[in-house]
């Protein structure tokens, strides 16, 4: 039973160290516009939880400022959001939360010109932390929510809504499972995906994932329908963190898999289709003995084939990859960014089929 405890205790480690990385560096925005950003995690020191310094520039020209506070009473940390308006003044601020702790992971700003929130909540759900789905209208009215998961933990890190109005939110969920001549279960993370209808109502959540951690960073809807999730992976990593593409059709099921590595950890920072339907990848490589990191672009056609693999050495060609938004990028590839914003999480690897899901 104490090795057993040792063993748990050493995981939540490692899951803490690799989220820190995550929340840290995962991408803020990988769109044309400022409407999505992801949210690092916040201190809770005193009685009260200070601004993330996130600002989302909204579409009427005003700014939305997250902050996390302490509830009274035997609430936890809530979720605060303040719209301030073209002219600087306060439009609104509202605060969400319930018995437990809501914390918001990601933000985007709806067609509609409401808002989607995704993060975890431990008030409701179906044990510790539940990935979290926060909708709201452009008044900050709470249209509704709700969470998903296990037992153990699940968490949303970040939300995409798709052309008809459906949500997507990726990120983890911690799984235990025995491994063949071990009596004693261990606890990883898979990449977690649940989708929403407009009104609230889940059409599906899907898992994937092997033996080791896994996790999301950031997910696109294809121009040709589909989504794509680029994320980390330890379970198809050369023993390091991999790079990882998931392409899948509506449903959530699995058209392809790529993870790509090397030696040092591969981290990805988020994804983009191009005109022809393939992808670039961004993210970086970390060298751990030498502490080295550089970042790094990588081009997949449609299939999932790597086309090549580059290292920015020239950030003036590209733009700082770690510190820049990814906006537009044309056939060969080539790069618009604009700065303000960060990029951030691990490497890619070898396919893998979806193996767990309801609808």
């Amino acid at each position: 039973m104490k090795n057993y405890k040792y063993r748990q205790a050493g995981k939540r480690l490692v899951l803490v160290l690799a989220l820190l990385i995550v929340a840290l560096f995962l991408p803020f925005n990988m769109q044309a516009a400022d409407q999505r950003i992801v949210l690092s995690d916040e201190d809770r020191s005193g009685e009260t939880i200070g601004s993330s310094g996130i600002n989302l520039s909204t579409e009427d020209e005003g700014r939305l400022i997250v902050s996390a506070v302490l509830s009274g009473g035997s609430g936890g940390q809530d979720i605060s959001l303040t719209k301030i308006g073209k002219d600087g003044k306060v439009s609104w601020t509202k605060t969400y939360g319930e018995s437990g702790d809501e914390v918001a992971r990601s933000i985007m700003q709806t067609s509609d010109g409401g808002f989607i929130i995704t993060g975890y909540t431990t008030s409701k759900g179906s044990g510790g932390r539940d990935l979290y789905m926060l909708r709201l209208n452009k008044w900050g009215d709470k249209q509704w929510d709700a969470a998903v998961g296990g037992t153990n933990d699940d968490e949303g890190l970040m939300v995409q809504q798709l052309n008809g109005g459906d949500f997507v939110a990726v990120g983890y969920s911690l799984r235990q499972h025995t491994v063949s001549g071990s009596q004693a279960p261990t606890q990883d993370a898979d990449i977690m995906a649940v989708r929403y209808d407009r009104n609230g109502k889940k059409i599906w959540e899907r898992y994937y994932g092997g033996n080791q951690d896994d996790y999301a960073c950031s997910i696109q809807a294809n121009k040709n329908g589909g989504l794509v999730i680029a994320g980390c992976t330890r379970s198809f990593s050369k023993g390091t963190w991999d790079i990882y593409v998931i392409k899948m059709i509506d449903s959530g099921l699995v058209s392809w898999e790529k993870s790509i590595g090397g030696t040092a950890n591969y981290i990805s920072t988020g994804i983009q289709q191009t005109p022809d339907n393939g992808y670039l990848v961004m993210g970086y490589t970390y060298d751990e003995s030498s502490a080295q990191r550089q970042d790094v672009r990588i081009r997949l056609d449609s299939s999932g084939k790597l086309l090549w693999q580059q290292t920015l050495d020239d950030l003036s060609l590209y733009g700082d990859a770690m510190h820049s938004t990814l906006t537009t990028v044309d056939a060969d590839a080539n790069l618009t960014t604009k700065s303000d914003n960060a990029l951030p999480p691990p490497q890619i690897p070898q396919a893998k089929q979806s193996r767990k899901g309801s609808h």
